[in-house]
């Protein structure tokens, strides 16, 4: 079985410049840009800081340290934002 991160024996080697993280469930290397200076990108990155998903759309992850600020700036609410100003829109009419 394929661990995440960890490319099997006789794997070729990542394209240069891009992510070395292996996606098991691919079974490819990520296909994302490398940071400046490192191996990985941003997503696959080895930081202290512990990413979290978004508490409006757990499609995408935040640093844990940087949520109050990023509840303020979410597309998620925005859109919700815009469709609550809209004429026709009631909250909680099909509950």
């Amino acid at each position: 079985k394929l661990q995440p991160g960890i490319a099997p024996k006789g794997a070729p080697p990542p394209e240069v410049g891009r992510c070395t993280f292996f996606v098991a469930a691919k079974g490819r290397y990520c296909r994302f840009f490398a940071a400046p200076g490192k191996s990985r990108c941003g997503a696959h990155s080895e930081s202290v800081v512990e990413r979290v998903p978004c508490p409006l759309d757990p499609g995408h992850t935040v640093y844990a340290n940087r949520i109050k600020q990023h509840l303020k700036i979410c597309s998620k609410r925005r859109q919700e934002d815009i469709l609550a100003r809209q004429p026709f829109y009631r909250s909680g009419v099909n509950l």
